[in-house]
């Protein structure tokens, strides 16, 4: 895969087979903190409940976990944070070692890339990846999560991701009151959340020229 220097000056890299990078080329680490951790309120949940669960969906390089990590760690760090990555390409999981994206706690996400089984536990932060089809690994997984990030590859490369159906099962796995961000405000993508049970509103305008999608339980 082909590394790519953002606009914020951190690397993400370029998919051959999906033919799109895996985070805006504006800004990665901007990205990951603006479009999910700071919307879905992260800090605020785990400093209020002392626990935090997340559905990491297309986990990819891991920024998207890193800052939600680096965000309780800050804040709450006394609270316990569960996070599970689901991630079809191991290609991108072997990616990480190389990556140096100035986050913080990316220690952990390359220790857990690399960890046996994809599990890693370091004092109140339990991680796990699940490696492959996110549109048949959402089904066995063990809810509920407080958030859910959807951050897989565009409606026009990747579109089994982004069905009612899909959105549904994880509909299931969240608490009431729970909260999916996207990056994605396609009128298609929308229409599915709703389908789904959601109730959608615009997230934060970062990086594009639409805003982002927060779609609630």
């Amino acid at each position: 895969m082909r590394i790519i220097i953002t606009g914020d000056g951190s690397p993400t890299l370029h998919n051959e087979k999906y033919d799109e990078a895996y985070h805006c080329t504006r800004g990665a680490v901007t990205e990951a903190a603006g479009k999910y951790a700071e919307p879905c309120r992260v800090a605020e949940t785990a400093r209020q409940n002392g626990l935090l669960r997340i559905l990491d969906i297309g986990f990819g390089l891991g920024y998207n976990a890193c800052a939600a990590i680096d965000a309780v760690s800050r804040a709450a760090p006394q609270a316990l944070l569960d996070i599970v990555g689901l991630e079809k390409d191991p290609a991108a999981l072997q990616a990480i070692a190389g990556l140096d994206p100035g986050l913080p706690n990316y220690g952990l996400i390359k220790a857990l890339a690399a960890a046996p089984g994809g599990m890693l536990q370091q004092g109140n932060i339990n991680l796990r990846l699940v490696l492959g089809d996110a549109t048949e690994t959402v089904t066995s997984q063990d809810g509920p999560f407080d958030m859910a990030y959807h951050d897989p590859f565009s409606l026009r490369k990747n579109p089994e991701m982004w069905t009612a159906g899909f959105f549904g099962n994880v509909h299931e796995l969240l608490v009431p009151g729970g909260v999916l961000a996207t990056y994605s405000c396609a009128r298609h993508v929308r229409d599915n959340l709703r389908a789904a049970g959601f109730s959608v509103s615009d997230g934060p305008v970062l990086n594009r020229r639409g805003p982002c999608t927060l779609a609630f339980k």
